[in-house]
């Protein structure tokens, strides 16, 4: 024993002197920390490394009991000696009861060194068995925590006595109280109905053979639930026979058994999908061979099982050239994320036909070597997507006819309007071209004069040359023709037109027209048949007005999401807030000569130009028919 480190309560130095001779002479290597107050004391308790404590008994100002009780409670694992001169019997024992490990008397100091090595060795019994107590209790603390995150519970079965032992996370697993006692009786009760006969059969063979055993079965708990555990046990004899017992884990496999049930539901529907053979399905190799395929795949392809099972047939060779690249590039996709985007391609059938198909790739490992492909025939859906396309097509001719159809009628209502535009430059011609004559007649003939006047004349002519032209482009028949389009001029142009008609009708036409319009994409013609359409109706229901002016004011401004906006205002009766879509619709109409099909081909019209038209009514009284046309993407007006 050595490197020993005493701390020694005692006043006198001649008794202190006296004890470390002791101490020396029995060959006690030791450093002794001499302190004579309680400060002192109390500060020496707190270094490190003391393995002993001598304290005199009687002190001036702090006595030896004082020192024990500021050791127990500061240092108790130190064993603390008392040495004194004056120490009865019955205060030595009253030290030993309060905690002193030992006293000795100074009048009998050879008893110092063996009460000390007594000490020391006591407490380091004690010391060991609490680090055992410690690491015995960390283990049984591991123990229990790594059942509960495994969900294993451990139990012990001793045949003999029936005695059963279940550790925390068993009771848990069977959801019973930790105070009552586990029996086989229990076992059974918690144990599913329909597996009880089977668990005791289980549990009676065991304790008459003695055999490890396993054994998987449902319990019933107390709210009706349902769990799965797993019980696995083997016997151990130990030296004495009759004390056979069964050791074993209990494993909840609620969660595990759940998920078997998914994939087993799983692998049915899967199942039952290839046996539906609703599409078609094969299992493929990245070599290109087909591993497996259903009826259904064989349908598309017009093999029969024969030639995909012997493998002469192939993916690859059911491919056509041009589209082997695209499988290839889905074959490394799905080699890379473990599956690949639908996509379609054609088969190559077995009389050479082809078939358009959809196919959609899944791996069944990273590796990506091996796979499942669904395939669906795309035949039906490109002959509907073929007559979807014809039937588009002969719509949009029967629109176009009905829509010359309406700049046709609506160019006969204007008859009277365009004649009255078409006389006026015309007899402003006759007019000047008499003038002429007699300036060309007279002496000398006034040169000048004629030459003004054929001025005019040309001016007029080209006037009714320019209403001749605009009808001629409203009623001829061509294709529709998207291009850039001043709208503002394409209204002035339609304003001209109608004119005559405005006269006839009473009808003020003003204008509002934003300065620098972006120009529109559109067809100018089919456009301006939307704007005459929208006057004339202003016009003719203006027409039954009797009170108040007749007012018809068309303008233009910028819109949202970079689109032109027209709006065609009117002062006429207007209509029910509440039908201003019946307005659209086919055959609907106020007018007691009209078909009602105006209004619908203008929508028709503005929508093909990804535009929109509506209509709401005008306070006080009136209608206001807007509609949006994109802007042109390159062109500003």
């Amino acid at each position: 024993m050595s490197g020993l480190r005493i701390v020694l309560l005692e006043d006198n130095a001649n008794d202190a002197e006296l004890i470390q001779e002791f101490l020396q002479a029995d060959h006690l290597c030791c450093e002794i920390v001499r302190v004579q107050s309680r400060a002192d004391f109390e500060a020496a308790l707190k270094t490190v490394g003391i393995d002993l404590i001598l304290a005199d008994y009687k002190l001036p100002a702090f006595d030896g009991l004082s020192a024990l009780e500021v050791t127990l409670r500061e240092r108790p694992e130190v064993p603390f000696i008392l040495v004194s001169g004056t120490l009865g019997e019955e205060l030595a024992v009253e030290a030993l009861k309060s905690g002193a490990t030992d006293f000795v008397l100074k009048t009998r100091l050879s008893r110092l060194v063996p009460a000390v090595r007594r000490a020391l060795r006591e407490a380091s019994e004690r010391a060991e068995r609490k680090n055992v107590e410690q690491a015995l209790h960390r283990s049984e603390m591991y123990l229990a925590e790594a059942q509960r995150l495994s969900h294993t519970g451990s139990f012990g079965w001793y045949l003999l006595s029936g005695e059963i032992y279940w550790s925390d996370e068993t009771y848990r697993i069977f959801e019973l109280d930790a105070a009552i006692k586990p029996t086989v009786q229990a076992i059974i009760d918690r144990t599913h109905p329909d597996d009880r006969v089977r668990v005791q059969q289980i549990i009676d063979r065991a304790a008459s053979e003695r055999k490890a055993f396993t054994i998987e079965h449902r319990l019933l708990m107390a709210d009706a639930s349902i769990k799965y555990v797993r019980a696995v046990a083997h016997g151990v004899n130990g030296c004495d026979p009759d004390r056979f017992r069964f050791v074993g884990a209990v494993m909840d496999i609620t969660e595990r058994k759940r998920t078997e049930q998914t994939l087993l539901e799983r692998e049915s529907k899967i199942r039952r999908l290839v046996d539906a053979n609703i599409i078609g399905i094969i299992v493929w190799n990245f070599d290109g061979e087909i591993l497996e395929a259903n009826d259904a795949f064989l349908r598309i392809v017009g093999y029969e099982r024969e030639d995909i099972g012997s493998g002469r047939v192939g993916w690859r060779d059911l491919t056509p050239q041009e589209w082997l690249p695209r499988s290839e590039r889905a074959l490394v996709e799905a080699g890379q994320t473990g599956r690949a985007q639908p996509y379609e391609k054609e088969y190559i059938r077995r009389d050479g036909s082809r078939v358009p198909v959809m196919v959609g790739l899944a791996t069944f490992d990273a590796s990506g070597t091996e796979g499942v492909a669904f395939v669906v025939d795309l035949t039906e859906r490109k002959r509907a997507e073929t007559e979807a396309h014809e039937s588009e097509l002969r719509y949009r001719e029967v629109q176009r006819e009905l829509a010359h159809a309406n700049r046709v009628a609506t160019m006969g209502q204007l008859t009277a309007s365009i004649a009255h535009e078409v006389n006026q430059p015309i007899a402003a011609t006759v007019t000047n071209a008499q003038a002429a004559l007699r300036w060309l007649a007279g002496q000398p003939p006034e040169v000048e004069k004629v030459r003004q006047a054929l001025g005019r004349i040309v001016n007029d002519g080209n006037r009714a040359g320019d209403v001749i032209g605009r009808i001629h482009e409203l009623i001829r028949k061509t294709p529709p023709r998207k291009e850039p389009v001043d709208i503002n001029k394409a209204i002035r142009e339609v304003i001209e037109l109608t004119r005559g008609e405005a006269w006839k009708h009473g009808a003020l036409v003003q204008t509002h027209l934003a300065d620098r319009l972006p120009l529109i994409e559109g067809d100018r013609v089919q456009l301006q048949q939307v704007l005459l359409n929208l006057l004339i109706n202003a016009m003719e229901v203006m027409s039954g007005v009797s009170d108040g002016v007749r007012e018809l004011l068309i303008s233009t401004a910028r819109a949202d999401s970079g689109c032109v906006l027209v709006t065609v205002l009117d002062s006429g009766p207007g209509f029910a807030a509440d039908s201003a879509e019946r307005l659209f619709a086919p055959f609907y109409t106020t007018k007691p000569t009209g078909l009602g099909m105006g209004l619908p081909i203008c929508r028709s019209i503005v929508e093909a130009h990804g535009g929109r038209l509506w209509a709401s009514a005008n306070v006080p009284r009136g209608a206001i028919f807007q509609f949006t046309v994109p802007a042109h993407p390159d062109a500003s007006s």
